[in-house]
Parts: structure tokens; C-alpha cells; sequence
């Protein structure tokens, strides 16, 4: 039966590549061959065709996406022999989608197919030296990413990394600078952190893996003194020593922090939790070389973590991040659990005391929740919330029959709070009936940390803080005039935002259209990353409008700015 089966499957799937380009077509061959595994049943000349019309859909931008999923099941069913024939050619076609100007749709899947193409290739001495010959190329375009593909990228370049450690050597640096780039953004992907562990096994091993050895070792200490530094930040102020680095290492940069407490407990508060991880990466994940884990070190460092706690704490901005904090930290000793076991008996002592102080501060805040002496309960700690949105911070009034009044009020900095007057349209809800606050039309002022009290007979009760951080863009100004053929600069800014993933800007003309404008360095200028503000030079008659900005992220969320006027005067 297998052989009369075989045909008639490779005849239609033949059929649908001839004569359709039907989508739905299309989907009924993939669903046939997942189920039917046909590409696995043909011996080498019936897979020609084939492996043809891929190759034809791969050189031709309009049908890469449907020649990149087939390649896909290709190589996932395909015979050892088909594959060792082939996968050279496929690598160069993944590099030459990667090169191409095409939607970041087939950047993204080129990279997914690379990571299932590579892998294989190590177990064959043969064709392992012709990928070789290939993988600078593929390096450095995936290296050159960008933010709309690089989380794929960073993938790619892991599975490269280890599958190739000796050939990717020669990018080391360049890989070291990419990774500690994104390192200093607040929103780091997992990937990069899987990334920066596995850049301690490039290169040449040296004898008996020393190389890697040191290597892990320098990536281990940089952590731990970063961390270090993160946690000293803070802790700074109160009254507690600092922890001291024993390692003679760099920390890893961070970008500039700024004066506010509110943001720099946020961005603080991310770094610590991007080391973390890192330091439960490096500790999990096996090595290929003997290494000497600093165990008094990482112990130390939780310990310090674990000391500050919020019954204890007076600062009330900080006492937000603490909960998180405390988690990462114990995340931390986990794995090094894990990885150490019964090597960590001379610290059994230590790790049972923290940890028994832990668990009895957690038993306390649950109690607290259950029963609790506040009768409030926050729904939800933090929130993130676009700029213009609307947000509701929930909570729920437990055993509190006879409350007179609920209040709401909010701590900016690290000092001032405001009490929330609820005015029907700005502010709403905060009542016995609906406790919960509604905040309208959320601005960058509305940043801060909020907390509900409500008033029951003599007494006053109070709930949990709540965190709200808004994101948007900001603009300089809404008005602008400008002399006949002179330059201008729309001025804007992004706040509180993640890794912007795209910036665009857009002239809404007195006719009433809406373009979408093109940097082209002459005439428009900006709208990047690094500086969203669009220049405008030598402006004309044209550029009288309305302007507005946008930033796209990831999962398609988009912010947008206020609209900006031009007019342009003197013509």
C-alpha cells in the first residue's frame, strides 16, 4: 500500500504546485504533508521537482515566504541524502532573504528555517566545511539586524554559536558589543540573554576547554558585579553597608540614570532583573568546559537582596520593586541549588536562615491579604498604560461593611503625595459602591505609585501600592512657523517606552491628504531610534500641514503623538 499511496499524494501535491496559487490551496498541501510526511517517502529524483519549484519561489521575492514554509517541512522530513546534497544551497538562499529588501515576514522565517538547517549540518564532516565557508556571511548580516527581526536574529546567531563555537570566534567582539547594546535597554529579550551566556563557549577551547573556562568565569563575575552595583543603587540611603565586589571586573554599562526616583527605581529594578536571569543562564545551562562557581558570592548577594524588606521599609517608592526583587533573588539561589546540590552543605546554615526569614515574611503578607489589618485587596500591582488610554486601578473593600469614605492618592518622586480628587471626568469611581480608581486620559504626569485608604468609624485602613507607568510620545511643541526655505526641526521624545521597534511620521496636507513621510536624508532628515524628531529642510509651499508621530513596538502596539502645525510664512 505504501507505494501506491506515495503516488498518488506526490501527484496532487504536483497537481497544486502547477496549477494553484490559491491560499487555500496552498494550506491543504501543508496540512497533506504534515499529516501524510510525504516529503519523507520520496527517494532523491522524486523530490527533484520538488526541490525545483522551492528554489524558484526562493529567487523570486514575491513567493519567498511559500518557498521558505515548504523548505521548512523539506528539512524536517526529508532523507539524509537529500539533505546533504542540498543544504548548502538552502544556507546561501537563507542568507540571501536575509540580505534582501523584503517584509520582515521573511527575514523573521528565514531565520526560523536557519535554525533548523544549521543544527543538522554538524554531523557531516564533509558539508560542515562548506557551511563554514558560508557562516561569515550569514554572521554578519544577522548581526546587522534590525530592531524589527532581531529577536529572530539573536536566535539564529545562539544556534550558530552552538553549533559552530571555533568559526563564530572571529565575531566575538562584534557579538560581545551587540549584546551589551541591548543589554542597556530596559526591556532585554530572552534571547540576548541566552546570547551573552553562550558567547563564554566562542572561540577556540584551548587545552582541556581552558579558554571557555575563563571565559565563564569573566561572563560569571561581570554579573555578579553588576548586580552588585544595581542593588548598592537601591539600597543607597538606607543606612545599611554596601555589599563590596570581589571580582576586579567591569560591570556591564547602563545607560544614564535619571534624577526622578520613580524612573530610576524602574530602570534599576530591570537591570537587576536582566542579570538575574542571566546568573540562572549561566548556572543552568551545561558548559563544555570544568568551571569554579563563586557559591560564597552568589549567597552573599541574595542575602543582601533578601534583607531589605517592606515591613521594614520607610521608602515608599522602593517598597513597590521589593517584592520583585526578593523574587529574582530567590530564583538565583535555585538554580544554584540545582546546579550544586549536596556541594552547598557548608552553606546549608546560611541559605535555611535566609530563606526560613523569607518564608515568614511571605506567610505575613499572605495572612495580610486573607485577613488582613487593611480589609483592601489591589486586584493588580503594576500597570502599563499607553498615553491617552484609559486605565482602572481595581480593588476590593474585604470585610468593610460600614466604610464612610474612599480615598485614593498618588506619590510622585520619593516624597510628595497628592490626594486624588475625584472630578467626573479626569478622575472617577473611588467610592464605597465602587472603590476602584478610573483615571481618563492618561498623561505623563500620571506616572507615579497609588494607594487606596478607606475610612471605617475612628480608623483608617490602607491598601497596597499600586504602580502606574505611562508610555507615549512627547512633543516639544504644537505650533511651529517657518521662514520661507529655512530648516525646522519637529521636536518629540519618547517616555517611559520599550524598545521602539519602528518610527514613523506623517503630513496630514491641506488637501486633506495624509503621506507618509520618507526619510531621505536631503530633504527629511531623523525620525530614528536614537532621534525620533523629524528635520525638515529647506522648506516650502508643500510643507505647510499638520505632522504627527508614531512608534510601533512589538506585537504591532503603536503609540501615537499629538498632531504638530506647520506653516510656513515669507513665500
Amino acid at each position: 500500500m505504501d507505494a501506491p499511496m506515495e503516488n498518488v499524494i506526490f501527484a496532487f501535491k504536483s497537481e497544486i504546485i502547477k496549477n494553484s496559487k490559491d491560499i487555500n490551496d496552498f494550506t491543504c498541501l501543508l496540512q497533506l504533508t504534515d499529516e501524510n510526511k510525504f516529503f519523507s517517502l520520496q527517494k532523491t529524483y522524486g523530490l527533484q521537482e520538488t526541490i525545483s519549484y522551492i528554489h524558484g519561489c526562493l529567487n523570486t521575492s514575491k513567493l519567498r515566504i511559500e518557498g521558505l514554509i515548504l523548505l521548512e517541512k523539506l528539512t524536517e522530513q526529508c532523507v539524509t541524502e537529500v539533505f546533504t546534497q542540498n543544504a548548502v544551497t538552502w544556507t546561501k538562499f537563507i542568507v540571501q532573504c536575509l540580505e534582501s529588501h523584503d517584509p520582515v515576514e521573511v527575514k523573521r522565517l528565514s531565520c526560523c528555517v536557519g535554525c533548523k538547517i544549521i543544527p543538522l549540518t554538524v554531523n557531516f564532516t564533509a558539508l560542515s566545511k562548506d557551511i563554514i565557508s558560508v557562516l561569515p556571511q550569514l554572521l554578519a548580516t544577522l548581526i546587522a539586524a534590525s530592531s524589527e527581526w532581531l529577536t529572530a536574529s539573536l536566535k539564529l546567531l545562539g544556534v550558530c554559536i552552538q553549533s559552530y563555537p571555533g568559526p563564530c570566534g572571529t565575531f566575538k567582539t562584534k557579538l560581545d558589543v551587540m549584546v551589551t547594546e541591548l543589554f542597556k535597554e530596559q526591556s532585554v529579550p530572552k534571547e540576548a540573554i541566552a546570547l551573552y551566556v553562550l558567547l563564554a563557549r566562542v572561540g577556540g577551547g584551548g587545552n582541556k576547554g581552558i579558554h571557555f573556562t575563563e571565559a565563564w568565569s569573566n561572563k560569571f563575575q561581570q554579573i555578579i558585579t553588576s548586580l552588585t552595583e544595581v542593588v548598592n543603587l537601591l539600597y543607597n540611603g538606607l543606612n545599611i553597608p554596601e555589599l563590596e565586589s570581589t571580582f576586579s571586573v567591569q560591570v556591564l554599562p547602563m545607560r544614564e540614570l535619571p534624577e526622578t526616583y520613580t524612573n530610576r527605581f524602574n530602570i534599576l529594578s530591570s537591570y537587576h532583573h536582566t542579570y538575574c536571569l542571566c546568573l540562572q543562564e549561566l548556572l543552568s545551562q551545561p558548559f563544555p568546559a570544568p568551571v569554579k562557581i563563586p557559591v560564597s558570592d552568589v549567597i552573599r548577594l541574595v542575602t543582601k537582596v533578601l534583607s531589605v524588606n517592606i515591613r521594614d521599609l520607610k521608602r515608599l517608592l522602593l517598597s513597590g520593586y521589593i517584592s520583585t526583587l526578593h523574587s529574582d533573588a530567590v530564583l538565583c539561589l535555585h538554580s544554584l541549588i540545582s546546579r550544586c546540590k549536596t556541594l552547598l552543605l557548608p552553606y546549608s546554615k546560611t541559605i535555611i536562615t535566609v530563606m526560613v526569614k523569607e518564608l515568614m515574611l511571605l506567610e505575613l503578607k499572605l495572612f495580610m491579604v486573607r485577613t488582613g489589618p487593611t480589609g483592601i485587596k489591589i486586584e493588580k500591582e503594576n500597570y502599563e498604560v499607553d498615553c491617552g488610554k484609559t486605565v482602572t486601578l481595581e480593588c476590593v473593600l474585604i470585610g468593610i461593611s460600614n466604610s464612610k469614605a474612599v480615598c485614593w492618592h498618588r506619590i510622585k518622586e520619593n516624597t510628595k503625595m497628592d490626594d486624588i480628587i475625584i472630578d467626573g471626568s479626569k478622575y472617577m469611581g473611588s467610592n464605597v459602591t465602587n472603590p476602584s480608581l478610573v483615571i481618563v486620559n492618561v498623561n505623563e504626569n500620571d506616572t507615579g505609585f497609588y494607594f487606596c485608604t478607606a475610612k471605617v468609624e475612628d480608623r483608617e485602613v490602607t491598601g497596597e501600592k499600586v504602580s502606574v507607568s505611562v508610555q507615549g510620545i512627547k512633543m516639544a511643541s504644537l505650533k511651529y512657523k517657518v521662514d520661507y526655505s529655512r530648516a525646522t526641526k519637529l521636536m518629540c521624545t519618547f517616555f517611559r517606552s520599550p524598545r521602539s521597534m519602528s518610527v514613523c511620521w506623517y503630513r496630514h496636507s491641506l488637501d486633506s491628504t495624509t503621506q507618509r513621510i520618507v526619510i531621505d536624508s536631503s530633504k527629511y532628515k531623523g525620525s530614528t531610534l536614537d532621534d525620533p524628531s523629524l528635520e525638515i529642510v529647506n522648506v516650502n509651499e508643500n510643507d505647510t500641514g499638520s505632522y504627527f508621530c508614531t512608534a510601533t513596538f512589538s506585537g504591532n502596539e503603536e503609540l501615537r503623538g499629538d498632531t504638530v502645525s506647520v506653516l510656513v510664512q515669507g513665500m
